[in-house]
Protein backbone atom coordinates (compact mmCIF):
# COMPACT_ATOMS: atom_id res chain seq x y z
CA UNK A 1 0.00 0.00 0.00
CA UNK A 2 1.18 3.47 -0.47
CA UNK A 3 0.25 6.03 1.85
CA UNK A 4 -0.20 9.44 -0.63
CA UNK A 5 0.40 12.65 1.94
CA UNK A 6 -0.54 15.86 0.72
CA UNK A 7 0.11 19.08 3.08
CA UNK A 8 -2.21 21.47 2.37
CA UNK A 9 -2.67 25.70 3.38
CA UNK A 10 -5.63 26.86 1.74
CA UNK A 11 -5.85 24.64 -1.19
CA UNK A 12 -9.17 23.75 -1.54
CA UNK A 13 -9.73 23.86 -5.37
CA UNK A 14 -6.45 22.16 -6.57
CA UNK A 15 -7.40 19.91 -3.87
CA UNK A 16 -10.69 18.46 -4.78
CA UNK A 17 -8.62 17.65 -8.33
CA UNK A 18 -5.88 16.17 -6.94
CA UNK A 19 -7.87 13.70 -4.46
CA UNK A 20 -10.71 12.99 -7.59
CA UNK A 21 -7.80 11.75 -9.74
CA UNK A 22 -6.06 9.96 -6.61
CA UNK A 23 -9.19 8.31 -6.23
CA UNK A 24 -9.62 7.10 -10.28
CA UNK A 25 -6.61 5.21 -9.56
CA UNK A 26 -6.25 1.43 -10.75
CA UNK A 27 -4.66 -1.79 -9.79
CA UNK A 28 -4.03 0.15 -6.43
CA UNK A 29 -4.61 0.03 -2.42
CA UNK A 30 -4.15 4.04 -1.22
CA UNK A 31 -4.62 5.39 1.88
CA UNK A 32 -4.41 9.27 1.38
CA UNK A 33 -3.52 11.66 4.14
CA UNK A 34 -4.25 15.24 3.83
CA UNK A 35 -2.22 17.80 6.53
CA UNK A 36 -3.61 20.55 7.49
CA UNK A 37 -1.43 23.52 8.30
CA UNK A 38 -4.23 25.64 9.47
CA UNK A 39 -6.45 26.35 6.40
CA UNK A 40 -9.17 29.11 6.67
CA UNK A 41 -10.69 27.61 3.54
CA UNK A 42 -12.64 24.47 2.97
CA UNK A 43 -9.52 22.72 2.25
CA UNK A 44 -10.29 19.83 5.25
CA UNK A 45 -14.09 19.78 4.07
CA UNK A 46 -13.02 19.28 0.55
CA UNK A 47 -10.43 16.08 2.06
CA UNK A 48 -13.19 14.55 3.93
CA UNK A 49 -15.89 14.36 0.81
CA UNK A 50 -13.18 12.29 -0.99
CA UNK A 51 -12.89 10.40 1.82
CA UNK A 52 -9.15 11.39 2.89
CA UNK A 53 -7.35 11.20 6.20
CA UNK A 54 -7.26 14.65 7.73
CA UNK A 55 -4.35 15.41 9.90
CA UNK A 56 -3.50 18.69 11.99
CA UNK A 57 -0.15 19.89 12.06
CA UNK A 58 1.69 23.18 12.44
CA UNK A 59 2.70 25.17 9.43
CA UNK A 60 5.61 24.36 7.23
CA UNK A 61 5.78 22.18 4.33
CA UNK A 62 8.51 19.90 5.61
CA UNK A 63 6.70 19.84 9.37
CA UNK A 64 3.32 18.89 7.72
CA UNK A 65 4.75 15.98 5.70
CA UNK A 66 6.28 14.74 8.77
CA UNK A 67 3.49 14.48 10.58
CA UNK A 68 1.84 12.52 7.96
CA UNK A 69 4.74 10.21 7.59
CA UNK A 70 4.36 9.32 10.94
CA UNK A 71 0.22 8.41 10.44
CA UNK A 72 1.09 6.74 7.38
CA UNK A 73 0.47 2.92 7.71
CA UNK A 74 2.15 2.46 4.02
CA UNK A 75 4.76 0.40 3.32
CA UNK A 76 5.72 3.08 0.66
CA UNK A 77 5.04 6.93 0.93
CA UNK A 78 4.15 9.12 -2.32
CA UNK A 79 4.21 12.59 -1.29
CA UNK A 80 2.58 15.23 -3.81
CA UNK A 81 1.49 18.92 -3.98
CA UNK A 82 -2.18 19.94 -3.72
CA UNK A 83 -1.75 21.05 -7.22
CA UNK A 84 0.08 18.22 -8.89
CA UNK A 85 -1.96 16.33 -11.52
CA UNK A 86 -1.89 13.00 -12.10
CA UNK A 87 -1.50 11.78 -16.57
CA UNK A 88 -3.76 8.54 -16.37
CA UNK A 89 -5.17 6.03 -13.86
CA UNK A 90 -2.76 3.62 -13.29
CA UNK A 91 0.02 6.29 -13.15
CA UNK A 92 0.50 5.24 -9.99
CA UNK A 93 0.53 1.24 -9.80
CA UNK A 94 3.25 1.39 -12.59
CA UNK A 95 5.48 4.12 -10.51
CA UNK A 96 4.91 1.55 -7.22
CA UNK A 97 6.19 -1.59 -10.33
CA UNK A 98 9.17 0.39 -10.79
CA UNK A 99 10.25 0.88 -7.80
CA UNK A 100 9.86 -2.59 -6.75
CA UNK A 101 12.05 -3.36 -9.45
CA UNK A 102 14.74 -0.99 -9.19
CA UNK A 103 17.53 -1.37 -6.11
CA UNK A 104 17.39 -1.03 -2.97
CA UNK A 105 17.59 2.67 -1.21
CA UNK A 106 15.88 3.56 -4.52
CA UNK A 107 13.35 6.97 -4.18
CA UNK A 108 11.27 7.51 -7.76
CA UNK A 109 10.28 10.75 -8.89
CA UNK A 110 8.20 12.12 -11.74
CA UNK A 111 9.10 13.96 -14.55
CA UNK A 112 7.27 17.28 -14.39
CA UNK A 113 5.13 19.61 -16.91
CA UNK A 114 3.83 23.30 -16.17
CA UNK A 115 -0.25 24.19 -16.96
CA UNK A 116 -0.09 27.37 -18.70
CA UNK A 117 -1.79 29.12 -21.62
CA UNK A 118 0.81 31.83 -22.08
CA UNK A 119 3.40 30.23 -24.87
CA UNK A 120 6.34 32.90 -23.42
CA UNK A 121 5.95 31.08 -20.21
CA UNK A 122 5.66 27.32 -21.65
CA UNK A 123 8.79 27.93 -23.77
CA UNK A 124 10.94 29.34 -21.10
CA UNK A 125 10.27 26.38 -18.61
CA UNK A 126 11.24 23.62 -20.78
CA UNK A 127 14.55 23.70 -19.52
CA UNK A 128 13.12 23.23 -15.98
CA UNK A 129 10.69 20.44 -17.30
CA UNK A 130 13.91 18.55 -19.05
CA UNK A 131 15.88 18.82 -15.72
CA UNK A 132 13.48 16.94 -14.09
CA UNK A 133 14.41 13.94 -15.73
CA UNK A 134 17.74 13.90 -15.15
CA UNK A 135 18.53 12.91 -11.99
CA UNK A 136 21.95 14.95 -11.75
CA UNK A 137 22.60 17.15 -8.56
CA UNK A 138 20.58 19.25 -7.18
CA UNK A 139 17.93 18.65 -10.08
CA UNK A 140 14.92 16.71 -7.33
CA UNK A 141 12.03 19.28 -6.27
CA UNK A 142 8.89 18.51 -4.36
CA UNK A 143 6.65 19.57 -7.46
CA UNK A 144 7.95 16.35 -9.05
CA UNK A 145 6.66 13.94 -5.96
CA UNK A 146 8.57 11.72 -3.99
CA UNK A 147 7.76 7.98 -4.17
CA UNK A 148 9.94 6.04 -0.81
CA UNK A 149 9.96 3.08 1.11
CA UNK A 150 8.55 4.21 4.41
CA UNK A 151 11.60 2.50 5.99
CA UNK A 152 14.31 4.44 4.12
CA UNK A 153 12.97 7.84 4.82
CA UNK A 154 12.52 7.18 8.51
CA UNK A 155 15.76 6.44 8.56
CA UNK A 156 16.64 8.86 7.20
CA UNK A 157 15.12 10.96 9.84
CA UNK A 158 12.33 12.74 7.63
CA UNK A 159 12.06 15.97 6.10
CA UNK A 160 14.31 19.26 7.47
CA UNK A 161 11.93 21.66 9.82
CA UNK A 162 14.30 24.60 10.02
CA UNK A 163 12.53 26.46 7.18
CA UNK A 164 9.24 26.69 5.86
CA UNK A 165 10.27 24.77 2.57
CA UNK A 166 12.99 23.85 0.67
CA UNK A 167 12.69 20.75 2.48
CA UNK A 168 12.75 19.09 -0.46
CA UNK A 169 16.36 20.48 -1.46
CA UNK A 170 17.90 19.70 1.95
CA UNK A 171 16.21 15.80 2.03
CA UNK A 172 17.73 15.24 -1.62
CA UNK A 173 20.98 16.56 -0.79
CA UNK A 174 21.15 14.08 2.24
CA UNK A 175 19.69 11.35 0.11
CA UNK A 176 21.83 11.08 -2.71
CA UNK A 177 24.65 10.07 0.11
CA UNK A 178 22.07 7.21 1.16
CA UNK A 179 20.51 6.14 -1.96
CA UNK A 180 19.65 7.16 -5.50
CA UNK A 181 16.84 8.80 -7.29
CA UNK A 182 15.04 7.50 -10.23
CA UNK A 183 12.61 8.96 -12.55
CA UNK A 184 9.40 7.66 -12.60
CA UNK A 185 7.01 6.38 -16.05
CA UNK A 186 4.45 9.16 -16.94
CA UNK A 187 4.35 12.82 -15.60
CA UNK A 188 2.93 14.99 -12.89
CA UNK A 189 1.71 18.26 -13.94
CA UNK A 190 1.97 21.30 -11.44
CA UNK A 191 0.28 25.12 -11.99
CA UNK A 192 2.77 27.43 -13.18
CA UNK A 193 0.49 30.21 -11.37
CA UNK A 194 3.35 31.89 -9.71
CA UNK A 195 5.45 32.42 -13.14
CA UNK A 196 2.28 34.21 -13.96
CA UNK A 197 1.36 35.70 -11.46
CA UNK A 198 4.80 36.83 -10.13
CA UNK A 199 6.51 37.57 -13.18
CA UNK A 200 8.77 35.00 -15.19
CA UNK A 201 12.19 37.22 -15.34
CA UNK A 202 11.52 37.95 -11.54
CA UNK A 203 10.30 34.35 -9.93
CA UNK A 204 13.47 32.71 -12.28
CA UNK A 205 15.77 35.32 -10.57
CA UNK A 206 14.50 34.97 -6.76
CA UNK A 207 14.93 31.09 -7.49
CA UNK A 208 18.76 31.84 -8.02
CA UNK A 209 18.60 33.72 -4.82
CA UNK A 210 16.80 31.22 -2.15
CA UNK A 211 19.21 28.67 -4.18
CA UNK A 212 22.38 30.67 -3.48
CA UNK A 213 21.06 31.45 0.27
CA UNK A 214 20.13 28.12 0.79
CA UNK A 215 23.70 26.98 -0.40
CA UNK A 216 25.07 28.94 2.29
CA UNK A 217 22.47 27.48 4.71
CA UNK A 218 21.61 31.36 5.73
CA UNK A 219 19.29 31.67 8.40
CA UNK A 220 20.03 35.40 8.33
CA UNK A 221 18.62 35.22 5.04
CA UNK A 222 15.22 32.89 5.15
CA UNK A 223 14.45 35.06 8.74
CA UNK A 224 14.01 37.90 6.91
CA UNK A 225 12.75 36.71 3.16
CA UNK A 226 9.08 36.86 4.45
CA UNK A 227 8.90 40.58 4.82
CA UNK A 228 10.97 40.83 1.99
CA UNK A 229 8.86 38.72 -0.52
CA UNK A 230 5.67 40.78 0.80
CA UNK A 231 7.13 43.80 -0.56
CA UNK A 232 5.33 43.41 -4.19
CA UNK A 233 4.69 45.77 -7.24
CA UNK A 234 0.69 47.06 -7.31
CA UNK A 235 0.26 44.13 -10.35
CA UNK A 236 1.44 41.42 -8.39
CA UNK A 237 4.88 40.78 -9.74
CA UNK A 238 7.61 40.71 -7.48
CA UNK A 239 9.78 43.76 -6.63
CA UNK A 240 13.33 42.15 -6.24
CA UNK A 241 15.17 45.04 -4.89
CA UNK A 242 14.33 44.60 -1.29
CA UNK A 243 15.01 41.07 -2.04
CA UNK A 244 18.74 41.42 -3.11
CA UNK A 245 19.36 44.30 -0.42
CA UNK A 246 18.55 40.92 2.07
CA UNK A 247 20.87 38.44 0.10
CA UNK A 248 24.07 41.19 0.07
CA UNK A 249 23.03 41.70 3.54
CA UNK A 250 22.80 38.27 4.49
CA UNK A 251 25.83 37.37 2.21
CA UNK A 252 28.14 40.11 4.32
CA UNK A 253 26.43 40.41 8.08
CA UNK A 254 29.44 38.50 9.46
CA UNK A 255 31.87 40.67 8.18
CA UNK A 256 33.86 41.42 4.61
CA UNK A 257 36.16 39.09 5.27
CA UNK A 258 33.50 36.18 5.27
CA UNK A 259 31.17 37.64 3.24
CA UNK A 260 34.22 37.22 0.06
CA UNK A 261 34.30 33.72 1.44
CA UNK A 262 30.65 33.98 0.92
CA UNK A 263 30.70 34.50 -1.87
CA UNK A 264 33.49 32.21 -3.40
CA UNK A 265 31.33 29.41 -2.08
CA UNK A 266 28.28 31.02 -4.25
CA UNK A 267 30.64 30.71 -7.19
CA UNK A 268 31.87 27.67 -6.78
CA UNK A 269 28.04 26.09 -6.32
CA UNK A 270 27.09 28.51 -9.59
CA UNK A 271 30.52 26.47 -11.38
CA UNK A 272 29.67 23.09 -10.56
CA UNK A 273 26.31 24.14 -12.08
CA UNK A 274 27.42 25.33 -15.17
CA UNK A 275 25.89 22.54 -17.22
CA UNK A 276 22.67 24.03 -17.18
CA UNK A 277 24.00 27.51 -19.17
CA UNK A 278 24.03 25.52 -22.71
CA UNK A 279 20.65 23.50 -22.23
CA UNK A 280 18.24 26.11 -23.46
CA UNK A 281 20.05 26.47 -26.91
CA UNK A 282 20.29 22.58 -27.04
CA UNK A 283 16.68 22.24 -26.91
CA UNK A 284 15.60 24.27 -29.11
CA UNK A 285 17.51 21.47 -31.32
CA UNK A 286 16.13 18.37 -29.88
CA UNK A 287 19.74 17.59 -28.51
CA UNK A 288 20.51 18.14 -25.12
CA UNK A 289 21.69 14.57 -24.93
CA UNK A 290 24.69 15.66 -27.05
CA UNK A 291 25.54 18.80 -25.01
CA UNK A 292 25.52 17.26 -21.15
CA UNK A 293 27.78 14.51 -23.10
CA UNK A 294 30.15 17.09 -24.32
CA UNK A 295 30.63 18.93 -21.06
CA UNK A 296 31.04 15.88 -18.83
CA UNK A 297 33.63 15.46 -20.93
CA UNK A 298 35.23 18.82 -21.77
CA UNK A 299 34.39 21.60 -20.09
CA UNK A 300 33.24 19.75 -16.76
CA UNK A 301 37.07 19.21 -16.19
CA UNK A 302 38.46 22.48 -17.38
CA UNK A 303 36.18 24.51 -14.85
CA UNK A 304 35.33 22.14 -11.49
CA UNK A 305 38.74 23.31 -10.35
CA UNK A 306 39.98 26.60 -8.08
CA UNK A 307 40.43 28.73 -10.79
CA UNK A 308 36.72 28.02 -12.62
CA UNK A 309 35.85 28.99 -8.88
CA UNK A 310 37.29 31.89 -9.00
CA UNK A 311 35.74 32.96 -12.65
CA UNK A 312 32.80 31.73 -11.45
CA UNK A 313 32.89 34.24 -8.18
CA UNK A 314 33.50 37.21 -10.48
CA UNK A 315 31.14 35.87 -12.50
CA UNK A 316 28.28 36.04 -9.76
CA UNK A 317 29.82 39.29 -8.33
CA UNK A 318 29.37 40.87 -12.07
CA UNK A 319 25.59 39.71 -12.19
CA UNK A 320 24.56 40.34 -8.83
CA UNK A 321 25.61 43.88 -8.23
CA UNK A 322 25.14 44.86 -11.75
CA UNK A 323 21.32 43.56 -11.32
CA UNK A 324 21.17 45.28 -7.63
CA UNK A 325 22.28 48.52 -9.69
CA UNK A 326 20.00 48.26 -12.64
CA UNK A 327 17.19 47.96 -9.68
CA UNK A 328 18.33 50.92 -7.57
CA UNK A 329 18.15 52.91 -10.49
CA UNK A 330 14.39 52.02 -11.47
CA UNK A 331 13.69 52.48 -7.93
CA UNK A 332 15.07 56.21 -7.49
CA UNK A 333 13.84 57.21 -10.91
CA UNK A 334 10.06 55.73 -9.89
CA UNK A 335 10.70 57.85 -6.18
CA UNK A 336 11.55 60.79 -8.22
CA UNK A 337 8.47 60.63 -11.08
Amino acid sequence: MISVIIPCLNEEDNLAMLLGQLIEQKDISLEILVVDGGSTDKTTLRAAEYGARVIHSRRGRGCQQNTGAGEAAGEYLLFLHADSRLEHDHQLSQSLSCIQQAAKRTAGHFKLRFETDSNEVRERLRLFEYKTQLNREGTFSGDQGLLIFTSDFRLMGGFSEKYHFLEDKEFAARFVDYGQFKTLPSTLYTSARRFEQEGLEERLILNVLIMAMFHLDSEYFFKGASEAYRDNKPDGTLNLLPLFQLTHESVFYPGVPRGLIHFFLIGRYATKNLWQLGLPFYLTRNNPDRWLSSYDRFLKPLTDNPAGYLLGTLAVLIWFYSWRFRLSLKQRFKNES
